[in-house]
């Protein structure tokens, strides 16, 4: 079976998509709770919106989903409240299901006053703050880094220069090559940092130093005149004599603090990674983030800035020694604050959600402690009831599970446990990040690309809803779908093409047999192949070749 354009979209809009979401809503409707996820993001003049879901599956435990990919020019809390609503009452859903509302952390969706989550607070008033807590962490760092950078001593302004020198010049990259030889390192590509990525400093500090002697040699022989002022002044001791120096093992207090981030990223980017992956629940987000600020707290007391940065350290001056010492302090301490102004580690749900880990059997207390917090509807007899049974059955659950596949593992054989089923979907269903809510952009900008730029809002919707939810395949690679085969090239196939090199099609090639190309052609006509043809060496076709008779030989 094969369909052009149109018929895929109608397929693909009227019948995959549908059933995709509506297949969704029916595992929405049978949980008690799901949270719900939103984010925004433009595409040209357009403002698009996720409504994206996380839930427990009794058999299945922690779920996502895309219910709804859609276009709305209005960004205020009012509309996006609206919308929401909307789209839960659209699907046959109840907005007292909802358990959390998650989103990043700009004012319209979690403001004191008139956000977004205080107007569905006033709906249904148990939902809980689903804010992302990887943008927590890394609104800490880039707070942090402030005092550095009153200081002139910006982290992150250093590696975008750095990455600024060389990604647009080619004869730099081969002067730094040059100098790479010359020092015996091996040369590699610097990375680039993009400020709203959470990850990408760690790994674009990791590249500079590792090419770092010869960056500092390729900075020097520049000298200061040439040489952008805030990369002198890590390359380069300050001084009168600085414009002269080309001692490549000279320490600065710049290079001091490209060390020492270098060092307290990793703790950050681990505590981001943990919470960024798909299994993560809520159970973890108290730990790591505690973790993450005994460790800041740990190395401002001990004034331990890591091992390379310590023997960078030794090698400065008693009053640059004094200064970087200073500003580290200040560093950790405002890390700290902002930590503690934003996250709330007393928090009573995430403080007791632990008891649902089933690392051991259940205690009774805990249990009673987190309901009360929770503040759910729940006939507590019951609920001890499907508590004893827990505790009954708690050695036959597999030890090797992930806290929600234990549970799912229990649910299966415990269908009567629905009290127990209340609290655990209520807990498991709130997000601990955006994380999936990005994905789905990240999606969006595989399906809606340059070479599909004339697709419709809805008909991008149906392409998401197929291809992001939990049961189906997707391919991130720019592929695009005819009866499951992505295609990415406008090359017309009646059965075989193998191509191992480069084809250069300048009109149409039409291939009613099989063609193997082993290197390259140069079509500038058309060419009509109705046998195999195999091509070894370069062809270079100039006219119209579409004898059947010609039994001549052309010499190539």
């Amino acid at each position: 079976m094969s369909c052009g354009r149109t018929k895929s979209e109608a397929l693909v809009q009227n019948v995959l998509a549908p059933y995709s979401q509506e297949r969704l809503a029916t595992e929405l409707k049978n949980t008690p709770y799901f949270s719900v996820c939103s984010d925004a993001s433009n595409s040209g003049s357009a403002k698009l919106y996720p409504y994206t879901v996380q839930y427990f599956h009794e058999d299945e435990g922690v779920k996502y989903g895309l219910l709804e990919f859609y276009e709305d020019p209005h960004e205020t809390s009012r509309a996006i409240y609206e919308q929401i609503l909307d789209i839960t009452e659209t699907n046959g859903l109840c907005a007292s299901q909802i358990s959390a509302y998650g989103a990043d952390n700009a004012s319209v969706n979690f403001g004191k006053h008139n956000s977004v989550y205080q107007k569905l607070k006033e709906v249904s008033p148990h939902i809980l703050k689903g804010n992302c807590k990887c943008h927590l962490i890394h609104n800490t760092l880039k707070n942090a880094n402030r005092i550095l950078s009153a200081a002139g001593y910006d982290v992150e302004s250093i590696v975008l220069k750095i990455y600024s020198e060389f990604s647009c010049s080619a004869k730099k990259v081969e002067s730094l090559k040059e100098f790479c030889e010359f020092t015996s390192v091996k040369y590699k590509e610097i990375l680039r940092h993009v400020p709203t990525r959470w990850l990408s400093l760690l790994p674009a500090i990791q590249r500079i130093l590792e090419c770092w002697p010869a960056l500092t040699s390729y900075f020097l022989s520049l000298g200061k005149k040439d040489c952008p002022d805030i990369i002198w002044k890590v390359v380069c001791r300050s001084g009168a004599d600085a414009a002269n120096s080309n001692d490549e093992d000279d320490v600065t207090v710049s290079g001091c603090f490209l060390l020492l981030m270098h060092n307290v990223m990793q703790e950050f980017d681990s505590a981001i990674r943990k919470l960024e992956n798909e299994s993560a629940t809520l159970l973890d987000v108290h730990g790591v983030i505690s973790r993450l600020r005994s460790q800041l707290i740990s190395r401002r007391a001990d004034r331990f800035y890591g091992s390379k940065t310590k023997q960078a350290f030794r090698k400065l001056s008693a009053r640059d020694q004094t200064e970087f010492a200073t500003l580290v302090d200040s560093f950790f301490e405002k890390a700290v604050q902002y930590l503690e102004a934003n996250f709330d580690f007393d928090d009573p749900v995430m403080s007791n959600a632990s008891c649902l880990r089933l690392s051991g059997p259940m205690e009774w207390d805990a249990l009673e402690r987190l309901v009360d917090k929770l503040a759910l509807s729940i006939d507590e007899d019951k609920l001890y009831q499907d508590y004893t049974v827990l505790n009954d059955v708690f050695e036959s659950i597999p030890e090797e599970l992930a806290p929600d596949k234990k549970w799912a593992f229990f649910f299966k054989k415990e269908k009567a446990a629905t009290e127990l089923l209340k609290v655990v979907s209520f807990v498991f269903s709130v997000p601990v990040s955006n994380a999936y809510a990005e994905r789905v952009f990240s999606h969006m900008e595989d399906v809606w690309s340059d070479k599909r730029n004339r697709m419709s809002v809805g008909l991008v919707k149906a392409e998401l809803q197929k291809g992001v939810q939990s049961e189906c395949i997707y391919v991130r690679e720019c592929f695009y779908v005819r009866e499951c085969l992505y295609v990415r090239e406008c090359i017309y196939v009646r059965e075989s093409i193998y191509v191992r090199e480069c084809i250069y099609v300048r009109k149409s090639i039409y291939v009613r047999e099989s063609i193997y190309v082993r290197e390259c052609i140069y079509v500038r006509e058309c060419i009509y192949v109705r046998k195999s043809i195999y091509v070894r060496e370069s062809i270079y076709v100039r006219t119209n070749i579409g004898k059947r008779g010609n039994r001549e030989s052309y010499n190539c």
